[in-house]
């Protein structure tokens, strides 16, 4: 299972929205480490426009905010700009709604249908009885970039054009930033390893998936076992201390 970057989302979600977030930086850093380690725990009510997202299968939820500025870059492409952030399988055919994140996978319309058939969709805080039949499911890029999987429940059925969005290339699972994702999740963040021997796993996975061109930026203050991200407006992994263990062993 690849674990989601909640740095990289958290701190594109506070730049991208507007008015800017009136957090320091000092503050944001605080505020990530908090989700990460599991001090701070997602509301259990939600306000107007906002989307419940819950991460499947040992995940962490987080409640984002949807849309942002980022919108209006992405509606010409049919690639997804952030595979690495999973599948958000929609509880409905609507932009704004509960969402059941998935590890990216090789048919993430087949894995959001599994998640109608279990009974997990379309009541992802309450589960269901499982089924043996789903709707149909069709994929587009979201607001943020990322695979959003939605269910078809009308006729005529809903498009991604109804929803303001463009149709997604649905083969992800192969993609660079997946696969690099994938990789810092199992070398680096999974287990406890420092600055030096994250780099020199960073620099083997890098040019395996071939970002030859990325770069390694390393937080001021880290230390003890580190926790890599990816940051894609500047092409670089950065490292920062684990906040979930401190000490190498």
């Amino acid at each position: 299972m690849i674990d989601r970057d909640w740095f990289a989302i958290l701190r594109t979600e506070l730049e991208a929205e507007s008015p800017p977030s009136s957090l320091s930086a000092a503050e944001v850093e605080t505020l990530i480490t908090d989700i990460v380690s599991g001090r701070i725990q997602p509301p259990t009510k939600l306000g107007p426009r906002r989307s419940r997202r819950r991460w499947i299968a040992g995940g962490t939820a987080v409640v984002l905010l949807a849309g942002g500025a980022t919108a209006a870059a992405l509606w010409n492409r049919t690639k997804p700009t952030h595979p690495e952030e999973g599948i958000a399988c929609h509880a409905t055919a609507q932009a704004v709604g509960d969402v059941a994140v998935l590890p990216p996978a090789a048919d993430p319309l087949d894995a959001c249908t599994k998640l109608w058939l279990s009974g997990a969709l379309p009541d992802i805080s309450n589960g269901g009885p499982a089924t043996d039949a789903a709707p149909p499911q069709f994929a587009c890029v979201g607001r943020g970039g990322g695979l959003d999987v939605f269910p078809n429940l009308s006729d005529p059925p809903t498009t991604c054009a109804d929803l303001g969005l463009v149709d997604a290339d649905t083969n992800v699972i192969n993609d660079p930033l997946v696969l690099l994702q994938d990789r810092l999740s199992n070398e680096i963040n999974a287990v406890c390893v420092d600055v030096e021997a994250a780099k020199q796993l960073i620099h083997t996975a890098l040019a395996e998936v071939g970002l030859n061109d990325w770069t390694i930026t390393v937080h001021d203050g880290t230390k003890g076992c580190v926790a890599a991200g990816e940051d894609l407006d500047t092409k670089s992994v950065y490292l920062a201390t684990n906040p979930r263990q401190t000490t190498t062993t």
